[in-house]
Parts: structure tokens; C-alpha cells; sequence
């Protein structure tokens, strides 16, 4: 590519200047042109001349002193200064020929004849060498069945999906954290996560995994996401469908939510409404936590082993317990549940408020008669989500009616105006008990938003950049370039 004079920037290598060149009528002169070598070193100053389509000449301002071809007519040029062609692309040739015959500044001269120019491009037979820091590059360790988690990223990542809860998701990265690093793995990482519906708990164990899999290693097998919703397991019999039928029983052959470890043992479960689950699962999970296995009822897995190995897994159990929740369902004991308020320590580390949080929450659910203490007491942590704040919901709503155009009608929205925006909020927090939690605003952007969305994206490319303005009952999407 030449390198032209600030004046003639818009020129951008042969095809540039073919086209500036031709694009008026007569005698067209561009002067002081800087031809660079491969290594972007300038060789000559040159002028250009062009008088028709038939008729350009060069001449030479300052020769190179280091051209080492034995091409006659660029010497003839170089000596004389003027060079006269018939054509552009015989011009264009000549340079390519004479900039391959040029020998780099700091190069040793080649004995070989001069490059052809067949199949050349306008960089050259040899194209620039690409400049890189060696020394500031690393070769990645081999995967060992531990991950060097960034935990400060994760937690970045958390926060970005997650809203009001970062003194808990902090929390939740640091036992992650903990976990993936380690060695030596033999039970699973079991955390309790209880509180209001709609505060993002299950929300968190789904996007664990794909900010987990964003930083493990290449050859790295991907964690993926299990949900085992416990109102399906309320009574005595359902624990066949966790754990798999008894060879010769009805079912023997389906398998549970644990079969998927037999060839993926990187699992998040999200364990949702645990307090509905019956006894006898409790039971069953208690195991799992506590050796790493969950046993398969009789059945022989391909590795010839009868359990499910889960000690590479990470079991997130959630709760929506509350003071209208007075089931006395499997974890439950048989008093009435209450919902413990979980102050957090100040000025504590990560770790010291992890263990005093959840030794608190442990027994005043216990006192309280939620859990029973046995199944509380090995849970890695007991943490509350709190309910959802103000600005919480603001970032909420901003973030349902962005997923709803990106995921649902492949829209990019790049702006949205305040008065439309301003009366959605509105709406949500006028019309929300407080008890469905983030669940509201997304069945709002879905009825006010998701019909204009899906039209407009008939007639437009996917992932169109949009503005949104209007109102609610008049909603408004024009197309941005950007």
C-alpha cells in the first residue's frame, strides 16, 4: 500500500489512486508520494503524471539506494527519472517489480533473481511483517481438573445479569472460586439460597454456568445447568425419579436428573423450591453432599459403578420461604416457617461473613422451623436474597425489554427514550404486589413491547440497531445506522 501525503489521505493504495486519478478530465499530477519497501521503510519519493488511459508517466524524485534487481527499464528509470507507460496497470506492475527487487533497510541482500509479478498484489510478493511482543506472551498450562478462576470477573459478570444482590453474588463468587481451584474435589459445593420470589436465585445458578464456562480453558469439558424443580418430588415414591427406578420396576430404563454425570460430570443443579421436596429426598441429597455420590437404586452405570459421582458439581438450592409459607413439606419440620431477617456484618472479609451469615441463617431457620438442622448443617452456605430495591428495578426493567428485542425479534436497541422507559417503570411498581419480584417486569415488556418488536423485525435484518420512543399504547422503533 502507498503512503501518501496528508493532503492525499483519502488515496488508499493502486485502487485509490486509479480512482482519484480518473475520476476528472485532463491532466491529472500528484506529487511528493512516499513508496514504502515491505517493511513499511520508504524507498523513493515519486510524481505522478496522467494524461489519459492511454499515456501515465512516473518520475522519480529521489531515488532508493539500496535497489538490488536487474530489471533494465527501472534501471533506466532510476537513472533517468521518467518513466512513460500505455496503461494504469502497466505502472502498477512496474512498481510492484520494483518494489520487490528493493531490499528492506537492515536486510541482507538475496542472491535470488527478482520476484515475479504473477499473482502479486498490491502489498507485494512479500506481504508487511507483522509486529508482535514475544516476550509478554504465554503458553496456557495444561488443564489439571482445576480452574484459576478470575473471581473478580466473575463477579463483574454476576453483577451485569444480577440486580440488588452484589453483597450476596460477591458472596457466592468467592465460594466458586474456592471450589474450581481446587485439586482435589470430593464432594460437591452446596450452597442454600433462600428469599422472596422473583430476586434472581435461580436466575444465578443459570447464569453461573456460562460465566463459569467463559473462563475455563479450551480443552476444559463445559459446566451445564440441571433444574430439578422439587414440587415434582413431594412424595414418598418420587424419589425413584430422582434417583432412577429398581432394575425391574416401571421406569427402570428413564433415566433422572444425575444420569447426565455419566458423561458430563460438570454440572450446576438448580435445586429450586427445596422445602416442597419429601423427606426421603431430603435423605437421598443429604448423601450426595456429604460423600459426593448419589446412589442409582440398584442400577449399574457403563463405568460399572452404582452412583452417580457429583464431586465435580455444584448443587444451588433455593426457597421462596416466607411468613405465608406454612407447609410442612420433606425439609420442612413440623413447626411454622418463618423468614429470618440476614443482617450483614460490616467491615468483615469475605470469608468471615460467609461463615457468619450462614451460621445465623442456620439457626433461626432452624428455631424458626423451616429446614430440618441435619440437612442445614451441610450446606456450604445459607444466604438471603434480599428484596429488590428501587434502582434495582429501574435496571430490571431496562434489561427485560433489551433481552426481549435481542433474544425474541434479533434487535439491537441502542437507544430508548426516557418518557417511554419512565412509563413502563411506572407501570411495574404500580402494579406489582412487591411478592413476584423480578418475574413482573418481564411479562410486561412482553405484552407492552413483544408485538412491536416481532413486526418490526419482519421487514428488517436480524439484529437491526433501533431506536425506541413513543408511548406505551404507541410505541414508536425506527431504524439507527450506526
Amino acid at each position: 500500500m502507498l503512503n501518501w501525503k496528508k493532503q492525499c489521505s483519502n488515496i488508499n493504495g493502486f485502487n485509490g489512486l486509479y480512482e482519484e486519478m480518473t475520476s476528472g478530465n485532463g491532466l491529472y499530477i500528484l506529487d511528493d508520494v512516499q513508496m514504502p519497501d515491505t517493511c513499511g521503510n520508504a524507498i523513493c519519493t515519486i510524481e505522478f503524471r496522467y494524461y489519459d488511459e492511454h499515456h501515465v508517466s512516473i518520475r522519480c524524485v529521489e531515488a532508493p539506494v539500496n535497489y538490488t534487481g536487474s530489471c533494465p527499464q527501472i534501471g533506466r528509470w532510476l537513472s533517468s527519472g521518467t518513466a512513460d507507460f500505455d496503461s494504469f496497470d502497466d505502472m502498477k506492475d512496474f512498481l510492484l517489480k520494483f518494489r520487490t527487487d528493493c531490499v528492506p533497510e537492515g536486510e541482507p541482500v538475496s542472491n535470488e533473481a527478482p520476484c515475479s509479478t504473477d499473482n502479486q498484489t498490491e502489498f507485494g510478493a512479500n506481504p508487511p511483517r507483522m509486529k508482535y511482543d514475544r516476550d509478554s506472551l504465554t503458553i496456557p498450562e495444561p488443564y489439571k481438573g482445576f480452574v484459576k478462576l478470575d473471581k473478580d470477573k466473575l463477579l463483574l459478570d454476576l453483577t451485569s445479569e444480577i440486580f440488588g444482590q452484589k453483597d450476596v453474588l460477591e458472596m457466592i463468587a468467592h465460594l466458586v472460586y474456592i471450589f474450581l481451584g481446587s485439586k482435589g474435589k470430593d464432594r460437591p459445593l452446596s450452597i442454600f439460597l433462600y428469599g422472596s420470589s422473583g430476586t434472581g436465585k435461580t436466575e444465578t445458578a443459570i447464569q453461573l454456568v456460562d460465566m463459569i464456562n467463559r473462563q475455563l480453558p479450551r480443552e476444559a469439558q463445559r459446566y451445564i445447568y440441571r433444574d430439578i424443580d422439587c414440587t415434582h418430588y413431594t412424595h414418598e415414591g418420587d424419589i425413584s425419579r430422582l434417583t432412577g427406578a429398581a432394575p425391574g420396576f416401571v421406569g427402570h430404563d428413564e433415566d433422572g436428573p444425575f444420569a447426565v454425570t455419566e458423561d458430563n460430570p460438570y454440572v450446576i443443579y438448580g435445586i429450586n423450591e427445596i422445602e416442597k421436596a419429601h423427606a426421603e429426598i431430603a435423605t437421598a441429597l443429604m448423601e450426595a453432599m456429604d460423600t459426593g455420590r448419589m446412589a442409582t437404586n440398584g442400577k449399574t452405570l457403563s463405568n460399572g459403578k452404582a452412583y452417580y459421582d457429583l464431586s465435580n458439581c455444584i448443587l444451588i438450592f433455593t426457597s421462596n420461604i416466607s411468613v405465608d409459607d406454612k407447609k410442612n413439606l420433606g425439609f420442612m419440620s413440623s413447626d411454622v416457617a418463618t423468614e429470618p431477617q440476614q443482617e450483614e456484618p460490616e467491615n468483615l472479609s469475605t470469608p468471615l461473613k460467609i461463615i457468619q451469615l450462614s451460621n445465623a441463617a442456620k439457626e433461626k431457620l432452624a428455631e424458626a422451623g423451616a429446614f430440618r438442622k441435619e440437612v442445614l448443617g451441610r450446606m456450604d452456605a445459607v444466604l438471603k436474597f434480599n428484596k429488590l430495591s428501587g434502582e434495582a428495578i429501574i435496571q430490571i426493567c431496562v434489561k427485560c425489554i433489551e433481552k426481549l428485542a435481542t433474544k425474541k425479534s434479533k434487535l439491537y436497541i441502542t437507544e430508548i427514550d426516557t418518557p417511554i422507559l419512565q412509563e413502563f417503570i411506572n407501570v411495574v411498581a404500580n402494579n406489582s404486589s412487591g411478592s413476584f419480584g423480578a418475574r413482573n417486569p418481564k411479562q410486561y415488556a412482553n405484552s407492552y413491547f413483544g408485538d412491536a418488536f416481532v413486526r418490526f423485525s419482519w421487514n428488517h435484518p436480524d439484529y437491526t440497531h433501533i431506536k425506541v420512543s413513543g408511548t406505551l399504547n404507541d410505541i414508536h422503533i425506527e431504524e439507527v445506522n450506526e
